[in-house]
């Protein structure tokens, strides 16, 4: 900077602590030594009326603790985190996980689940209530809508079983690649589509299912039964 504009440097932080080891307690002082709840006088000193921390001991919620046991509440504090970010984890794990799949033609949404060893989400299924929502499904089921229109219930109760896909050459009045849907939702997974139409199927797994009992070693003729596994985070300690 030009002379005699210098800037003078920022302040260190007394008694050589660093940026995370704070000396002032928040205590003040005048002619009195500093409250004991600061600390003994080996580890508090009052300076200029605040009762500052003296060197090798940090400010840990307004008391004077070494410097050692300030690293131990930063890896504590560090330590909690990373169990609660690994508990999230594990949460995220067992969630469940859906996709869209196509049917053949007079499928229900059970038989093809079923068939992928999957569950037919029910919530998921009746979600789909506008053009833009059974396109999409369509797409992640890897088939294409060319026209859509809306259920009203009084099409037939194959049309109730919406969303669904014209996957035939012709499906009545209505072309191949017409999807419907329905404002009111009423479908169910074992409901039949449509003649000519294939049904649009959400299928849910979760990584939560319980493990298959474990393999008995090899040479061993007799093993006993395996237990019922219970779903895994509902497990049940041994009486």
């Amino acid at each position: 900077p030009p002379f005699g504009n210098s800037q003078s440097p920022s302040p260190k932080p007394p008694n050589g602590q660093s940026s995370t080891c704070k000396a002032d307690t928040g205590g003040t002082c005048s002619w009195m030594n500093c409250a004991t709840s600061r600390g003994t006088s080996a580890q508090v000193q009052c300076t200029n009326k605040k009762c500052l921390c003296m060197a090798g001991y940090c400010s840990v919620n307004g008391v004077c603790k070494k410097a050692a046991e300030l690293l131990e509440v930063q890896e504590d504090a560090t330590a909690e985190v990373a169990v609660k970010e690994g508990a999230a984890v594990e949460l995220d794990d067992t969630a469940s996980v859906t996709n869209w799949y196509m049917g053949s033609v007079g499928e229900s949404c059970v038989t093809v689940c079923n068939t992928k060893h999957l569950s037919c989400s029910s919530s998921e299924l009746q979600s789909v209530r506008d053009w833009q929502q059974v396109w999409s499904a369509a797409s992640s089921a890897g088939a294409s809508c060319t026209m859509s229109w809306a259920n009203d219930g009084k099409h037939g109760q194959g049309f109730d079983n919406s969303p669904l896909v014209c996957n035939a050459g012709k499906c009545g009045s209505d072309s191949k690649g017409t999807c419907t849907y329905d404002r009111s939702p009423r479908s169910t997974c074992g409901g039949a589509p449509a003649a000519g139409f294939s049904r649009l199927c959400p299928c849910s797994s979760s990584s939560s299912s319980p493990s298959p009992s474990p393999k008995p070693p090899s040479g061993n003729s007799q093993s006993p039964s395996p237990s019922p596994q219970p779903p895994f985070g509902n497990s049940q300690s041994p009486s």
